[in-house]
């Protein structure tokens, strides 16, 4: 299921961040021009590192407002948030989803047998440790990393002088320890992994050879949550821990083993999963906006000639950038693509050839397909 992504993205399905700089950078600015464009206001991107948690982000940004230029930023708080279901809920889907969430994990996403698959010595000793508790030098090299990030956005001012990077030294005053908290953490990663494979575009596919459709992004997000607040209490998750998955953990531990731990659930039970390559579509909603305007007088009372050829041409100039904007997103595509199949294969997909034996469908990618 292809989810469309009009005035905000997060760059989602390359590991290597650097293997793809080229490729993600090029789709960044298209996407942040194409919402200029769409929008006719300041943009509103939240553009998401792979490996920098969201206080850090808020933090950075904060730091770097004076550098960063005009723009709009939505940031979310921790405080009282209403359930996922008040927004995107269908009940009777959202049984369906929890019972075949139910056949997967009987036990829960923590029982005994994840227990023993996954940190049969405790998650102390575990390497899925370092998903909520990095060290010092993951916290710095994520610090830099998100700094520099920010430094690249291409809205930043360049008439303005960089903030100085984050010093380990810095990071190292704010460090500190906290406490493993087994279980809590177990369903945070196991959840967190169920959104990389039944949503991100993926398909999962039942033994009759039906799709077990998650929804977009923010549903499969929400179908989690309430799937695991059934078992930990009615107001732990809301979508959003679970909306974009592993993303902000992946470059602090290796989540294969949870994925081969989901694949070798999905295989006893007949399940299948088609990979898909990320992909961004532009979604002009000009004509909608015209439509919705409303209109206290018929088309044809205070009709001006000049001002219709005006407007005329002004559309037919701002579908041209459109058509700009989309070109850029394809050769960004096929860019992406090309710098994939040089890298080894994704962790989800080397978990799933090691649990089925074969590549899934839909890998390797090619442009040609589309």
């Amino acid at each position: 299921m292809i989810e469309p992504i009009a005035f905000s993205a997060a760059i989602t399905g390359a590991e290597d961040a650097q293997a793809n700089k080229t490729a993600n950078a090029r789709m960044r600015f298209a996407l942040l021009a194409a919402s200029d464009l769409l929008c006719g206001m300041n943009s509103i991107l939240v553009w998401r590192s792979r490996s920098a948690t969201p206080v850090r982000v808020a933090e950075q940004l904060s730091h770097n407002a004076e550098q960063l230029g005009p723009m709009t930023l939505t940031m979310y708080r921790d405080c009282e948030r209403p359930a996922m279901n008040e927004f995107f809920s269908n009940d009777e889907h959202d049984k369906q989803l929890s019972a075949e969430l139910d056949r997967l994990f009987p036990n829960g996403p923590a029982g005994s047998e994840v227990l023993r698959e996954l940190v049969p010595d405790g998650l102390e000793q575990s390497p899925l440790r370092a998903a909520y508790h990095p060290t010092l030098d993951q916290v710095f090299e994520e610090s830099v990393r998100l700094h520099e990030n920010l430094n690249s956005l291409p809205w930043r001012d360049p008439n303005k002088p960089s903030s100085p990077p984050p010093t380990r030294e810095e990071i190292e005053r704010e460090y500190c320890e906290t406490p493993v908290d087994t279980n809590r953490e177990l369903h945070d990663i196991v959840g967190k992994c169920l959104w990389d494979l039944v949503s991100d575009n993926h398909d999962v596919v039942d033994a009759e050879g039906r799709e077990i459709d998650f929804g977009s992004f923010r549903y499969a997000g929400g179908v989690i949550a309430d799937w695991l607040n059934d078992r930990l209490g009615p107001s732990v998750y809301d979508y959003m821990d679970f909306y974009m998955g592993t993303i902000w953990l992946s470059g602090r531990a290796d989540f294969a083993p949870v994925y081969g731990m989901i694949f070798r659930r999905m295989k006893r039970l007949g399940w299948d999963w088609v990979y898909h390559f990320p992909r961004m579509h532009l979604v002009d909603f000009g004509p909608l906006r015209e439509a919705l305007k409303d209109k206290d007088q018929p088309d044809w009372e205070g009709y001006d000639p000049s001002a219709e050829f005006a407007k005329a041409q002004e559309e037919e100039e701002r579908q041209q950038e459109l058509a700009k904007m989309r070109q850029s997103l394809d050769d960004g595509y096929r860019e992406s693509i090309t710098e994939a199949l040089r890298q080894p294969p994704l962790k989800t997909v080397q978990a799933f050839q090691s649990v089925f034996g074969k590549l899934p469908q839909g890998w390797p990618p090619s442009a040609e397909e589309d």
